[in-house]
């Protein structure tokens, strides 16, 4: 898949494999509903982020306080308010602040949350955080490893790509058919 995103301008802008491969386009005229900006992208993949560390220490820990400090050891800071929670994401000397509303769908990481996940939990052997670092590099390779490579997506683009370049305009393919459309006059 070609697709590259200029952010040097005010307006993302799309380089498209659509076509002629030349009509640049801007994030704007993605979605109506979402801007594909700079920023959309790096609260996206934040998100992704600081929901992946939620489901790696949530299994690990026993307490509320145990938490905080673990997940400081891999630059996640968790700020409990009266209801709210805020998480903070530190990577490469950058900091993104998320409130618990846009984490995720499945999940309303709030305090109740919080507070319920503890209090239902069963006490299980803590580890210290010595190479909690690693450990949390093995959980992403482990669960990342069923997920499709950009090669073999950027190969299947490909093969898909080679028959539709030989049809004339008015052919549509149908599995392995070709159904000629006939025009009407």
């Amino acid at each position: 898949m070609h697709v590259q995103i200029d952010f040097s301008q005010k307006h993302s802008r799309f380089m498209m494999t659509d076509r002629a491969m030349t009509k640049p386009i801007r994030g704007r005229q993605l979605s109506k509903r979402d801007l594909y900006d700079e920023e959309f992208f790096r609260t996206h993949f934040a998100k992704q982020e600081i929901e992946s560390r939620l489901e790696f220490l949530l299994n690990r820990v026993n307490s509320l306080e145990e938490l905080i400090t673990k997940a400081k050891e891999l630059n996640l800071t968790i700020d409990l308010k009266q209801k709210n929670v805020t998480f903070i994401l530190k990577e490469n000397n950058q900091k993104i602040s998320l409130g618990h509303q846009k984490i995720s769908d499945k999940k309303l990481y709030d305090v109740k949350f919080f507070q319920d996940y503890f209090k239902n939990k069963e006490v299980i052997a803590s580890e210290g955080l010595e190479n909690l670092q690693e450990q949390y590099h093995a959980f992403q390779e482990e669960r990342d490893k069923d997920k499709v490579s950009t090669e073999e997506i950027e190969e299947a683009f490909k093969t898909f790509k080679k028959p539709l370049r030989h049809l004339r305009k008015n052919e549509i393919p149908f599995v392995n058919l070709k159904w000629n459309l006939q025009r009407t006059k």
